[in-house]
Order: C-alpha cells, then structure tokens, then sequence
C-alpha cells in the first residue's frame, strides 16, 4: 500500500531549463523564481521518496496535433528530454520505474 506524501503544481516557465543551463540563478529576473522551489528541494531531501509522479505538458514533442491526447501515461524503460526549441539540454534521459507495472495498469484499463 502507498502513502501520498505530497503533492506539487507550479507556474507554466517553459524557459526555466535554459535559464538554468545559462546558470542565471542569481539573475535578478530569475532568482525569486529559483529561490521559490528551495523549500520542495529541502523537504524532497528530507521525505526521500520513493517514487515521483511526474505530470508535464508534451509541447508537441512527442505527440502532434492529429494525435495530442488529453492524457497519456509512460510507460517505456526511458524518456528523452525533447528539444524545446533553444537545442538539446546535455540531460540525461529521465528512467522510468517500474514499467511493468505501469504497463498492467494501462492495459487492465481496457476492459
């Protein structure tokens, strides 16, 4: 049985990640935005836990128009940060935990 130990939103800043690469953390534009996810860092530190799930909007990376799906669920052994637009991020692909699982969930879905 699992425990939800919490539950996260934050501002759609589609140039975080660049802002980020460009190490403008103390940029005075930029700054009050970094500082603002500190207090999650620190409390992720603390909880530690065990599994994230990760809601993000697609941005037509991986899905186009004639099939953008509402909702869709991941279930591959790895994701690879899409290009945006500003280039590739030198990021390691993100790795997907338990893909049998998730995959027996989708497909007892069906029905």
């Amino acid at each position: 049985m699992a425990t939800i130990v919490g539950g996260f939103a934050v501002s759609h800043t589609p140039t975080i990640g660049f802002a980020y690469d460009a190490k403008k953390n103390e940029d005075p534009v930029w700054k009050p935005i970094f500082d603002g996810f500190k207090p999650l860092q620190k409390w992720l530190a603390e909880k530690k836990p065990d599994v994230i799930l990760y809601v993000f909007n697609d941005h037509i990376t991986s899905f186009f128009l004639d099939h953008y799906s509402h909702f869709a669920l991941g279930v591959g052994e790895e994701f690879h940060p899409a290009d945006e637009g500003g280039g590739p991020r030198a990021l390691p692909p993100f790795k997907g935990a338990h893909q049998a699982r998730a995959a027996h969930r989708l497909l007892a879905g069906r029905g």
